[in-house]
């Protein structure tokens, strides 16, 4: 991977990085140098184009992209994984602001991920998100955006894709799908999961990929954490 990036260097401005940090990206490709490598050089193109050039080499912190955090549509669930032993996040879509800018959601999408990609469990196995589509609106659907995020999750983020479970489609889902299909990879678009149905139908579904006690209210009846997690992480920050 070192050879394949002193051939073909990254941005020019990216800090110096240590071993561990480029781990991240092989483990992402699995362990492909050349994948790695790539995947590595879009992760500063897109970071350039989230914070700009001047701010790109320095770390996303909570105060970046607090409203859009604390807004609750992108959650870490600590200490929840899947039956794979994969870090769930929960999307929930009805807490989605679109009055706040969507470079600024985005932002709030790679704090998570990067701040939970600091355990090597979660880089080796990767990430299950669970999306509760249950009381969302049409008037906060946001294709746009979504497309925004699969393309940080396919080719920049140094993240693992286990499964993406829709759950609770909603009636015009499949417009929303119509515009983001063509922009996934194939190896992704096998890793969706549509779940529709009643409660008991789609916790039986999902049941069978994550326990459901280990989700949060709306959708299960594990104590909400993620607020605390980030007062946590923001302490961190400070």
């Amino acid at each position: 991977m070192k050879a394949d990036l002193a051939a073909n260097p990254a941005w020019s401005g990216a800090p110096s990085q240590t071993d561990e940090f480029l781990l991240m990206f092989l483990r992402a490709e699995v362990f492909s140098p050349s994948a790695a490598a790539n995947r590595y050089r879009k992760f500063w193109k897109a970071k350039i184009t989230l914070c700009g050039e001047e701010k790109a080499a320095l770390p996303i912190k909570f105060e970046d992209a607090r409203a859009a955090l604390e807004s609750e549509f992108v959650q870490l669930v600590p200490g929840t994984r899947d039956i794979e032993g994969r870090q769930v996040v929960m999307i929930v879509s009805s807490n989605m602001d679109k009055t706040l800018e969507r470079r600024l959601r985005l932002l709030s999408v790679w704090y998570v991920l990067l701040a939970a990609l600091e355990d090597v469990e979660t880089q080796r196995r990767g990430f299950c998100f669970v999306g509760y589509q249950k009381a969302v609106k049409r008037s906060q659907a946001d294709p746009t955006f979504v497309k925004m995020v699969m393309q940080s999750l396919q080719g920049a983020l140094p993240v693992r894709i286990g499964s993406i479970n829709i759950c609770y489609p909603p009636t015009f889902f499949r417009v929303v799908w119509g515009i983001i299909n063509p922009f996934l990879h194939e190896r992704v678009k096998r890793r969706v999961r549509v779940i529709p149905g009643t409660d008991a139908e789609v916790l039986g579904v999902l049941g069978a990929i994550v326990p459901p006690d280990g989700l949060p209210p709306p959708m299960g009846p594990k104590p909400k954490e993620f607020s605390a997690w980030l007062a946590e992480q923001a302490q961190k920050d400070a």
